[in-house]
């Protein structure tokens, strides 16, 4: 078990990373994990449920996923993307639209040659996501909210690279799965819990490193 095995947690591994790992090492990921991922998971559940409230057939099909499900929150360890697969589309979808980080910068460690144009080591670039995900030349209809764009066929048509809502490489986001689960396990709770959801108000969206909106008012129904 888990319990027998202390050595198998996300602290240990990264103090086995490498033999110069400090405390101070130490402490900057788990402040990287618990609390840059609270922030940006936080407004991208928000994201998800103002979409949901402005499409009713896409909360009802959820809706009806998740009455359908027996799966206990509390104590399942089964891949809940597997047992919950329409949710899962309506979060990746919610994604595009709203990635929770729109723009990162990368620094070169080398000189690159790119689109036939030589760049020196040390230059930054930024990569932005939220036009990317929104570009014409890369998504039918970009600016619908079509949750069927994840469904396991159309997830094919979708161009490597195209769609990086925690960005990609060896410095992608090192929270990403746990901000999935977090995400799922949110908007099922959400869902199982009420039978309507109505937004009120959704204000101008703007970023500060993180993207999110001037204001939110959802309305949760129970009945």
């Amino acid at each position: 078990s888990n319990a027998e095995r202390p050595q198998d947690n996300i602290v240990s591994h990264v103090l086995n990373a490498a033999d110069s790992t400090t405390t101070l090492d130490l402490a900057n990921e788990v402040t990287t994990i618990l609390f840059a991922g609270h922030d940006t998971t936080a407004h991208a559940l928000a994201f998800n449920l103002v979409l949901l409230a402005q499409h009713e057939d896409c909360w009802r099909k959820c809706k009806e996923e998740v009455t359908n499900s027996t799966v206990d929150l509390e104590t399942s360890t089964e891949d809940l993307r597997d047992k919950f697969p329409y949710v899962y589309q309506c979060i990746r979808e919610a994604l595009r639209l709203y990635p929770s980080v729109p723009i990162v910068a990368k620094r070169t460690d080398r000189p690159l040659s790119f689109c036939g144009i030589d760049f020196p080591a040390q230059t930054w670039f930024a990569i932005n996501f939220y036009s990317l995900h929104r570009h014409q030349d890369y998504w039918k209809d970009p600016l619908k909210y079509d949750p069927e764009r994840f469904n396991k066929i159309n997830i094919q048509d979708i161009k490597p690279f195209t769609y990086l809502p925690f960005s990609a490489g060896p410095r992608n986001c090192i929270g990403s799965k746990f901000a999935l689960t977090e995400l799922l396990t949110a908007v099922v709770q959400v869902v199982r819990t009420f039978d309507e959801i109505e937004c009120v108000k959704f204000g101008e969206v703007y970023s500060d490193v993180v993207l999110r909106p001037e204001e939110i008012k959802l309305k949760f129904i129970k009945k």
